[in-house]
């Protein structure tokens, strides 16, 4: 069991992936509640956090008052996050602190610090949601036209478990023809690949959707040659029947993990991690939560 926790804690390192979640802090329902308010409190300020411009004086206001209401909704989630796996609980203080230090940036006036960090929630809240693998329920979202481009409305899905969504909005970003940085045009690449590979579970329809997008005349020889890689990797996954695997047993588990990360007592060599490689580690990475969170 050891072994395996040390692997959890390993993966979870490796991969970036929303713990978003809320009622009234005072006498909160339940956690879906609570993730409910923490979503409307997001919609609130995701446009401010996106925005390339300077914010107006009422957006600072704004921007500083539901950073409080963050930090509130969050707390009044512990008593329910104490009930969950350890995994939860992990993701649960870490966000915490990285929200104290975000409104730390904002007593000292340092907008641009606090915005970049509140970029950077969404990939630390994913590591609980895409832990259950649930959608979200009491939370409705918000409309495209409260979001300035189709890729913030695309991640917000994506950071509040709305994948088709996140799904939809993805491909016409991708297809706008807009100019693209090699990192926009691969982050929402990797959200399709642990939609697919973790939380569906389906690497062989994640390697179909990918495959539409390989020809993207907006791609570089290196965003092309890793969308290919993964793409490969994927199909590799699938032809192995890991689709088929729903609960897997711990000797299982410890197979996988020798086969994909080698003996976990020895020191990893630094290289790179290739395409297929990372596939591996995403679905590990998936499987290794859900097990756990079976309390074993």
């Amino acid at each position: 069991m050891k072994k395996i926790l040390h692997a959890a804690g390993l993966i979870s390192a490796l991969l970036a992936s929303t713990l978003v979640c809320a009622a009234e802090p005072a006498a909160p329902a339940s956690l879906n509640r609570i993730m409910a308010d923490i979503g409307t409190t997001m919609i609130d300020i995701y446009p401010i956090i996106v925005t390339q411009r300077e914010l107006t004086a009422a957006e600072k206001k704004l921007l500083r008052a539901r950073i409080k209401r963050l930090s509130e909704l969050f707390v009044s989630a512990e008593p329910f996050i104490r009930a969950r796996p350890e995994t939860y609980a992990v993701s649960y203080r870490f966000i915490l602190e990285y929200l104290r230090e975000t409104q730390r940036a904002i007593d000292d006036k340092n907008l641009d610090y606090a915005r970049n960090r509140l970029y950077g929630l969404g990939s630390i809240c994913t590591s609980c949601h895409t832990q259950d693998t649930k959608l979200r329920t009491l939370f409705t979202g918000a409309g495209r036209e409260r979001f300035p481009d189709d890729a913030a409305y695309a991640e917000f899905n994506f950071l509040t478990r709305n994948y088709a969504e996140a799904e939809k909005y993805i491909e016409r970003d991708l297809r706008s023809g807009n100019t693209k940085s090699e990192y926009e045009l691969i982050r929402p690449l990797q959200r399709l690949i642990i939609i697919y590979t973790q939380i569906k579970n389906q690497p062989g329809a994640g390697a179909d959707v990918l495959s539409k997008f390989v020809e993207l005349p907006t791609h570089t020889e290196v965003t092309r040659g890793e969308l290919q890689g993964w793409i490969a990797g994927m199909r590799q996954l699938e032809l192995r029947g890991v689709s088929k695997i729903t609960a897997p047993t711990f000797t299982e588990i410890e197979a996988h993990i020798q086969e994909f990360l080698g003996p976990l007592d020895q020191p990893l060599p630094v290289m790179r991690v290739r395409p297929g490689q990372e596939i591996q580690r995403i679905w590990l990475n998936g499987v290794l939560y859900h097990y756990l969170n079976r309390k074993p």
